[in-house]
């Protein structure tokens, strides 16, 4: 979660833009993606992805300096399989450049979320 607005801030200090981190879940209903009804449209991420009840967070959020965000283990189970697993350090583009990139787009504002994206297993494939 942020913590202070961020605005074009650098991979080495974007860090201390951070509040804290917490658990999502991006849900995708992925039959909405894709659009029979728009076939020159790629895809409908806006359907597949804001149903009521998608994107659960939480419950709580840990504040910044209590977490080694470089090595996370991030796993993600269904009525007891699980169905991903995966480390913060396997990450295309870590948590810093992440915050780079975003903040060279936009402003960022205290509150904002950022997912940082799924390891292996997501959607149809599986680890």
């Amino acid at each position: 979660m942020i913590g202070a607005s961020a605005h074009r801030v650098s991979r080495a200090d974007a860090m201390r833009y951070v509040a804290g981190f917490s658990i999502a879940n991006d849900i995708t209903a992925r039959e909405r993606i894709f659009r029979p009804d728009l076939p020159d449209l790629a895809s409908d991420f806006l359907a597949g992805k804001s149903a009521p009840t998608f994107l659960p967070f939480g419950p709580w959020i840990t504040p910044r300096e209590f977490v080694d965000y470089e090595d996370l283990t991030i796993t993600l189970s269904l009525n007891g399989e699980r169905m991903q697993h995966g480390h913060t350090s396997d990450m295309l583009f870590d948590i810093p450049r992440q915050i780079e990139y975003l903040s060279s787009r936009i402003e960022l504002s205290p509150g904002d979320l950022i997912c940082t994206g799924s390891p292996a297993g997501n959607g149809p494939v599986r680890f």
